[in-house]
């Protein structure tokens, strides 16, 4: 009997788990979330089909302002592929989108909804070691992980030629510095590579050998061709937030 009461005492003095607070956490400065509001934005997330979350992050909608929120699923690793999947949040009074209504069948956890139609975002990240640095790029399914390691060492190697002179003059200027105080994309450090790219009155389709990569420090978009062991950088679409 003694022996039992001791263990029943040690349990209770252990601590209790909190969830919310086993969660990886990345908050804006004017968007940081409770240990309350984290559990709100977990459950939340479960209600909308993600099984197990691993992190919760906030962020500004640019340029139109706002804050959002966005649920992080634990992460899956075959290999040098990662998949993940991640779920947007809104809070009332935080975002540009209209508050839901009581009357409407969203899912909500007190003052935290999801913005319908439901879905959860299915990412790709695939490794790739550069120098003394291992990078996560996010990639579509459809580039084969030989050819996307030929895009990523052609870049980070400098083996990079231009379609002509003046797409070269407009990716890496010589005549005005940008804000950020960079001259040229850091070709060393690619974070998403696609074989075609969507943007506001503009679609331009995949076509053999042709991608669209972005890189670290800025949202910019480069459209390039593989020849062989090197990448010509055929155009720039400029993306100023």
């Amino acid at each position: 009997m003694r022996s039992s009461l001791s263990v029943l005492v040690l349990l209770a003095l252990l601590p209790v788990r909190n969830d919310a607070a086993q969660l990886r956490t990345n908050f804006v400065a004017d968007a940081v979330l409770s240990a309350t509001d984290l559990d709100a934005v977990e459950k939340l997330a479960v209600q909308c089909g993600m099984k197990n979350v691993a992190e919760v992050r906030t962020f500004h909608y640019r340029p139109i302002g706002g804050r959002g929120i966005v649920a992080v699923s634990v992460e899956e690793v075959n290999g040098r592929v990662v998949t993940y999947k991640t779920l947007n949040i809104e809070r009332d009074g935080w975002a540009f989108h209209t508050s839901a209504s009581a009357s409407q069948q969203i899912p909500r956890v007190d003052s935290f909804w999801v913005q319908p139609p439901v879905s959860l975002v299915s990412h790709k990240e695939v490794t790739f070691a550069v120098g003394t640095d291992t990078l996560r790029v996010a990639m579509l399914d459809e580039i084969p992980l030989a050819t996307a390691d030929k895009i990523v060492n052609a870049f980070a190697a400098g083996r990079i030629r231009f379609k002509d002179d003046n797409v070269k003059r407009q990716v890496e200027p010589r005549t005005f510095v940008p804000p950020d105080g960079s001259l040229k994309p850091d070709y060393s450090h690619p974070t998403w590579i696609g074989t075609e790219w969507e943007g506001s009155n503009l679609v331009r389709q995949s076509r053999q050998n042709h991608f669209w990569i972005t890189f670290s420090g800025r949202m910019d978009r480069y459209e390039f061709e593989l020849d062989g062991q090197e990448v010509r950088i055929l155009d720039v679409v400029f993306v100023d937030i």
